[in-house]
């Protein structure tokens, strides 16, 4: 997470002084490595602040391979926890979604985001150390819902098993699935609350 405060704030910046000099759409034949416009820079502020809330990305041990006997071999628990939901080849996990939806949708109803600070630098790694706070949560669920096959090929996930584990965080028992909707419901609200703040700070 040291390159994120910064890369988030300069971003910021960006979209403050595109919006100022009102170049808030791409312009006519500018290539993507050229645009320079507040729509891909609220894309930079949006991609960052997502990244922020999710707890791999406060950590170098990024799939939490840590937790694991064996960690070369250990399963992908990032990939695990941000999308297998809604991006698995195999797998549907509808019903897992569903009950997903639910909680994301009562989340981005009544979830308040904790940050109170408006300097965007300090308050992401205030987000960092919060999301930081739920690895242990993350890791220990996939070890207790990792499957070893007996024909020797690597260890999986089992991912309903992962996401009904159940932990105590900052006096609090939650799954993870209750985990991963109010990460994500919180990294709507970042986004939304960053990209007004530029709006406000470059039309007043």
């Amino acid at each position: 997470a040291g390159y994120l405060p910064f890369a988030l704030e300069h971003a910021y910046q960006q979209l403050v002084k595109a919006i100022r000099e009102n170049r808030l759409k791409p312009a006519e034949g500018v290539g993507e490595l050229d645009d320079d416009s507040a729509m891909r820079w609220a894309g930079y502020v949006a991609h960052y602040a997502q990244d922020n809330t999710q707890p791999h990305h406060s950590t170098l041990d990024y799939r939490s391979q840590s937790y694991f006997k064996f960690r070369r071999g250990a399963p992908d628990v990032h990939s695990e926890m941000e999308y297998r939901l809604i991006d698995d080849k195999d797998r549907d996990f509808r019903a897992l979604r569903e009950r997903y939806w639910d909680i994301f949708a009562t989340e981005l109803r009544d979830g308040v985001d904790p940050i109170t600070t408006t300097d965007v630098w300090r308050a992401s790694l205030q987000v960092s150390y919060k999301s930081y706070r739920a690895l242990p949560l993350v890791g220990r669920a996939a070890v207790a819902a990792a499957v070893r096959p007996t024909d020797g090929t690597p260890e999986f996930i089992d991912t309903e098993k992962f996401f009904a584990h159940r932990e105590t965080i900052d006096g609090e028992e939650i799954s993870v699935m209750q985990l991963k909707a109010r990460q994500t419901a919180w990294a709507a609200k970042r986004t939304q609350a960053l990209w007004l703040a530029a709006w406000k700070e470059a039309t007043r």
